[in-house]
């Protein structure tokens, strides 16, 4: 596919894959974890997640919530409104071993790929079963094990 220099080139595409994404906030020092499923991302999208997050975690200013993020492009929208109680840290580029949730991340994909869901509803379904066991089993044991935990 050619373009002009400086442009990026046009070209109809089909989509073979349909994606749902699996967003996660969780506590190093509780285990307390908060999970989302949707079908795509978008700066919009992150700014109502974030919305709906803080009034579930009950984030005010007499409890401020410090989420740590990679740099994906729709976590830093140059006007993204972030609500009360919420502080947003950012990782160095290029550094997704620092934060300790990739981890518990591996262990979900590992799991996914071990079933071979064929269907959307198939998939979302066995992505709530993996969640609810990550919940209750390996966050908290991964988080106190990992070095993360206040002490």
């Amino acid at each position: 596919m050619w373009a002009p220099i400086g442009e990026r080139p046009i070209a109809h595409g089909h989509h073979r894959f349909d994606w749902l994404y699996v967003t996660a906030f969780a506590s190093p020092a509780t285990g307390e974890t908060f999970w989302y499923v949707s079908n795509g991302v978008s700066k919009e999208f992150f700014a109502a997640l974030l919305e709906t997050f803080a009034r579930e975690a009950e984030a005010d200013l007499s409890r401020i919530i410090l989420l740590v993020l990679d740099n994906a492009g729709w976590h830093s929208a140059a006007h993204l409104k972030i609500p009360d109680g919420i502080r947003l840290v950012h990782l160095p580029p290029y550094s997704p071993d620092l934060n300790p949730i990739e981890q518990s991340f591996a262990k979900l994909k590992s799991y996914l790929r071990k079933h071979k869901e064929r269907t959307i509803p198939d998939l979302y379904d066995r992505i709530g079963r993996a969640l609810d066991t990550f919940e209750l089993n390996e966050f908290p044991n991964y988080f106190r094990n990992s070095g993360y935990a206040p002490t």
